[in-house]
C-alpha cells in the first residue's frame, strides 16, 4: 500500500489563566472558544503550519495570527492582615524586638507592601506597637505608621495591591535553509508578562495608599510572594497567647490554598532563655496563621518564613489537527507534548503525556503542582505539571501504522 505524508494544519492553544475564579468570563476574540473562567487571562494561538494565512472556526473564517494575546483588568491581589495584641508588655518599651511581629512583606509584581516593627509608643497608659508602612517603591520614604494596642485583641488592616499588565509576544523566524521558514521548527514565539505603562501601580494597607505611574518596562511572573519575621523576648511568659499573626490573600478574584502548611518555625538566633516551643505556622483555605502551640518560646529572634504563589496555567488543544495529504484527519494518530507531565509515584518522576490526537482535542489541562512553594515534594501521584515550552512530536511507531 503507498504511504501517505501529512502535515499539521491547526492551531495549538495555550492559556495562562491567573487563578481560577468564581466569576463567568467568555473569551470570544481567540481562536477558539476557552472554558468559562475569570480574567486576567491569556491565549496564545500558535500556527503549527506557517504558510496558512486563514483558518475555520466555528464555520467562520478567520485571519491566522502566529500570537494572540488577551488579558483583561491586570493583576491584584488583597486581604486581610490581624495582629493580635500581646498586653502586659511594658518592658517591650526600652527592648528591641519587643514587638513579636518584625515584619510582613507582600508583592505582586512591580508593588509591594511592608510592614516594618518601628517600636513602640504609651498612649493613656497602653502600649501600642508601632508599625512602618512601605509602598511600591523603596526609594520613597515610609508613607505612615500604624499603632497596634497591646490590649489582647485582635486588630485588621485591610490590603490591596494592582496594576494593568498585558503579555507581550514576539515571532521569530529561525530559517534552516535560504527558502525562509517553511516549517514550524523554523518560527518561535516567545511570551513576557509585563506591565500596562498606561496604568498606574496602587497599593493600599489600611488607611494608606500610593498610585504612581510605573517608570520603565517592567517584565514580572504572575506570581504573588510573602514574607514575614517574629521574634520573641524572654520578659513575657506568653499566658493565654494562642494566635499572633493572621494573613489572608485573594489572588485575582480567587483564593490560594494554605492548607498544606503546618509547620514549626525555628528561629535564626536564640537567646539563654529560648525555650525551645518555636513558633508554629498553618495554613487554612487563603489564610496564613502563626500561633504558639507549645507556649512561649523565650528569647529568641527572626522565626523568618517566605514563601510564593504562582498563577496556575491552563492549556487547551482543542484545534489541534493532523491530516494527511487527502486532507483526512488522523484522529488515531499518537502525538507526545512534553509540555504536559504527569508524576508518577511508583517510577518517581515526572512523565509527559502521549495520546491520540482525537484525546489531544478533547483534553484540558490545569497544573496541579508547582504554583505553591510549599507543595509536596515528591509530588503526589498523578499530580500535574504544565511547562512553559509547549511543542509536540507525532509517535515514531504509531506513525509507521498511520502510514502503512
Amino acid at each position: 500500500m503507498a504511504s501517505r505524508r501529512w502535515w499539521w494544519v491547526a492551531t495549538a492553544v495555550v492559556c495562562l489563566v491567573a487563578m481560577a475564579g468564581r466569576q463567568e468570563k467568555r473569551l470570544e476574540e481567540i481562536l477558539i472558544d476557552a472554558p468559562d473562567r475569570t480574567g486576567p487571562e491569556f491565549a496564545t494561538c500558535i500556527s503549527i503550519d506557517p504558510t496558512r494565512e486563514t483558518i475555520t472556526c466555528n464555520g467562520e473564517e478567520k485571519a491566522m495570527a502566529w500570537a494572540r494575546t488577551q488579558i483583561d483588568d491586570g493583576f491584584e491581589a488583597s486581604g486581610v492582615v490581624r495582629i493580635f495584641g500581646c498586653e502586659d508588655m511594658a518592658a517591650a518599651s526600652v527592648v528591641l524586638f519587643g514587638e513579636p511581629v518584625q515584619y510582613i512583606h507582600m508583592q505582586l509584581g512591580p508593588c509591594f507592601i511592608n510592614v516594618d516593627a518601628a517600636g513602640t509608643v504609651e498612649r493613656d497608659g497602653v502600649l501600642h506597637y508601632v508599625y512602618g508602612i512601605e509602598m511600591i517603591a523603596e526609594a520613597i520614604p515610609a508613607i505612615g505608621e500604624i499603632e497596634v494596642p497591646a490590649d489582647g485583641q485582635w486588630h485588621e488592616y485591610e490590603w490591596e495591591m494592582r496594576f494593568g499588565g498585558y503579555v507581550a509576544a514576539q515571532c521569530v523566524d529561525e530559517p534552516i535553509g535560504e527558502k525562509g521558514a517553511t516549517h514550524a521548527k523554523e518560527r518561535v514565539v516567545e511570551e513576557q508578562w509585563q506591565i500596562n505603562e498606561e496604568d498606574d501601580l496602587h497599593c493600599r494597607f489600611d488607611e494608606f495608599s500610593r498610585t504612581i505611574p510605573p517608570d520603565a518596562p517592567y517584565v514580572f511572573s504572575p506570581v504573588i510572594a510573602l514574607q514575614t519575621s517574629l521574634s520573641f523576648q524572654s520578659f513575657y511568659t506568653g499566658e493565654g497567647i494562642d494566635e499572633l499573626l493572621q494573613i489572608s490573600v485573594n489572588f485575582n478574584q480567587a483564593e490560594p490554598d494554605f492548607g498544606l502548611l503546618d509547620i514549626d518555625i525555628e528561629p535564626r538566633v536564640k537567646g539563654g532563655s529560648y525555650t525551645g516551643n518555636d513558633p508554629h505556622l498553618s495554613g487554612s483555605g487563603n489564610t496564613l496563621t502563626w500561633s504558639l502551640p507549645n507556649g512561649w518560646p523565650g528569647t529568641c529572634f527572626y522565626a523568618d518564613w517566605s514563601g510564593s504563589v504562582t498563577a496556575p496555567r491552563f492549556y487547551k488543544f482543542a484545534n489541534l489537527d493532523v491530516q494527511d495529504m487527502d486532507g483526512e484527519s488522523l484522529a488515531d494518530l499518537l502525538v507526545h507534548c512534553p509540555a504536559v507531565e504527569v508524576y508518577d509515584a511508583t517510577a518517581e518522576e515526572w512523565q509527559h503525556v502521549v495520546q491520540s490526537v482525537a484525546a489531544w482535542q478533547a483534553a484540558s489541562y490545569t497544573d496541579t503542582w508547582g504554583g505553591y512553594s510549599w507543595d509536596a515534594d515528591p509530588p503526589p501521584d498523578g499530580a500535574v505539571r504544565l511547562l512553559p515550552d509547549v511543542y509536540f512530536y507525532i509517535d515514531k511507531d504509531s506513525a509507521r501504522e498511520a502510514t502503512a
